[in-house]
C-alpha cells in the first residue's frame, strides 16, 4: 500500500490467494494491436467524464461519440460499435457493484479501481493529523538535508520506507510466538535469527521444539506442541515454496472482518506502535476503504480478459509481390548471375510492398468475469506500507516480495482537471 501526495486527482482462503499469485507470475504479455489500443483510448476518454453513464442512455450522445471516434480516432463503424457495446457492459458492472453496497468505482484503466475519500472527511483529517505528528517526531536533519543533493532529497521524501530495516536473513531475529496486536512486539523476545536456507529452517525448528519440550518437562507441563508451530513454516510443502534471498521487506499482518474493517495483528515496519498509535488507526481505516477495490482487482486478475481484437499475423498481412527467394533466376543464390546488391534491393522493395490490414473486432461478448467479486472478508492478509511525499508514487518492489496488488491513497490533492 502506498500513501502519497499528488498534484493531479487520480481516478480466500490462502490456497485461493496463492492461486492468484501464481496467475500473476505466470501471466504472459499479450500484445495489443494498434487498433485495440486506439479503441481502449476512445473508451477511456468517454468514461473519464463523470456523467458518461447518463449520456450512454441518450441516443443523440451516442451518435455524437461514434462520430467523434470516427473523425478523431479514425475508427471504423464496427470498432466504434464495439466501444459502445463495451460501455454498456461497464455500466452494468458498475451498477451491480454499487447495488452490492461497495464503494468501488471502475477506472479508465483495465483492472484498476478507485474510490474517493473527500479531503474534508473525518478520515482524511485524522490521517493528516497523525502524519503531522509523525513528521514532528522525525530527526531534525530529516528535511534539512533536502537541498544538499538529489540523493538526500529522495531520502527526505520517503517518510516510511519499507526497504529500511527490512528482514535480513541470518541477522533479523524471530519472535518467540506470533503477535496478536502491534504493541505486543515491544515485549516479545526472540529465539534466534531468520535462517538463510530451507535446511537451516528445518534445523532451527527441530532445535526449538527440543528446547521447548525440555522447558515444558522441567515446568511439569504436558504440553508437547509449541506455539512456534502456529506461524513458522514448518511443513515440507510450505518450505518448498520458500525462496530465501539476502533480504525481504517486512509485511504487517492484518485481519479483515466480515464488515470489511481491518485490524492490525502486528506492527508496521518503521512505524512505532505506541508513539504512533493514531497512525495505525488511520491506516487501518484507509485499508478498510481499499478492501472492496482489492477484491475487484483480484477478481479481474483471476478472470483476465481476452484480447478485444485477436491478431492473426499471417491473415493480417498482404503480399502484393513474391519474396525474392521464390522468384528464382538471378535471385537464386546458386545462380551464376546472383548479385548481393540486387537481391538486397529486391528485399527492400518486397518489405515496402507488404500491406498490414487493420483488423476489426468481433461483436462484443461480455467477459467471463463474474459480477460478484472475490471476497477478502474473514481472512488474514499481509500488507507492506509506504508513506512518501513524492508526487509520483513509485513502489520499487521485487518479484520475491510476492505482492499481488497495490493500493494507493493520495492524502494531498491539487490541480484538479475538470472533464471537458
Amino acid at each position: 500500500m502506498i500513501i502519497t501526495k499528488s498534484c493531479i486527482k487520480p481516478e480466500a482462503d490462502l490456497s485461493k490467494l496463492e492461486k492468484l499469485k501464481n496467475l500473476y507470475d505466470a501471466c504472459e504479455v499479450s500484445w495489443k494491436t494498434k487498433t485495440e489500443q486506439i479503441t481502449i483510448e476512445a473508451s477511456a476518454e468517454i468514461r473519464n467524464c463523470s456523467n458518461w453513464v447518463d449520456k450512454l442512455e441518450n441516443e443523440a450522445d451516442r451518435e455524437q461519440w461514434i462520430a467523434d471516434m470516427k473523425e478523431k480516432k479514425s475508427l471504423t463503424d464496427k470498432q466504434a460499435a464495439y466501444v459502445i457495446s463495451e460501455l454498456f457492459y461497464y455500466k452494468k458492472l458498475q451498477s451491480f457493484v454499487e447495488n452490492s453496497g461497495s464503494n468501488a468505482n471502475l477506472s479508465i484503466v483495465d483492472m484498476v479501481w478507485y474510490t474517493d475519500i473527500p479531503e474534508n472527511s473525518d478520515l482524511a483529517q485524522e490521517f493528516n493529523m497523525a502524519l503531522s505528528k509523525m513528521l514532528g517526531t522525525m530527526p531534525k536533519d530529516h528535511y534539512s538535508r533536502k537541498n544538499v543533493d538529489q540523493f538526500f532529497k529522495n531520502m527526505a521524501e520517503q517518510i516510511v520506507d519499507p526497504a529500511l530495516y527490512s528482514l535480513v536473513y541470518k541477522s533479523t531475529p524471530i519472535l518467540s510466538k506470533p503477535m496478536t496486536y502491534p504493541m505486543e512486539a515491544l515485549n516479545l523476545c526472540s529465539f534466534g535469527t531468520v535462517p538463510g536456507s530451507i535446511d537451516a529452517w528445518k534445523q532451527a525448528i527441530r532445535n526449538l521444539n527440543a528446547s521447548m519440550a525440555k522447558r515444558n518437562k522441567e515446568n511439569g507441563s504436558d504440553q508437547s506442541e509449541t506455539a512456534i508451530n502456529s506461524f513458522v513454516p514448518f511443513n515440507e510443502e510450505y518450505l518448498g515454496l520458500i525462496d530465501p534471498k539476502e533480504r525481504h521487506w517486512l509485511p504487517a499482518d492484518i485481519y479483515v472482518n466480515k464488515d470489511g474493517s481491518v485490524d492490525f495483528k502486528s506492527y508496521i515496519n518503521n512505524i512505532h506502535p505506541d508513539e504512533h498509535a493514531d497512525m495505525y488507526k488511520a491506516i487501518a481505516k484507509i485499508l478498510s476503504k481499499t478492501i472492496p477495490l482489492l477484491e475487484q482487482a483480484l477478481t479481474d486478475w483471476e478472470h483476465p480478459r481476452d484480447l478485444r481484437i485477436p491478431y492473426d499475423y499471417d491473415n493480417c498481412l498482404e503480399f502484393p509481390i513474391k519474396h525474392p527467394s521464390k522468384l528464382g533466376g538471378k535471385y537464386d543464390i546458386y545462380n551464376t548471375e546472383f548479385d548481393d546488391e540486387v537481391y538486397d534491393e529486391a528485399i527492400d522493395q518486397w518489405r515496402e510492398s507488404v500491406i498490414n490490414t487493420t483488423p476489426d473486432p468481433e461483436n462484443f461478448v461480455e467477459p467471463e468475469r463474474p459480477m460478484a467479486a472475490y471476497s477478502l472478508r474473514n481472512k488474514n492478509l499481509q500488507v507492506v506500507v509506504e508513506i512518501t511525499d513524492k508526487t509520483e508514487p513509485y513502489f520499487p518492489s521485487t518479484a520475491s516480495e510476492n505482492i499481488i496488488a497495490t493500493a494507493v491513497y493520495f492524502y494531498d490533492i491539487q490541480g484538479r482537471n475538470p472533464c471537458t
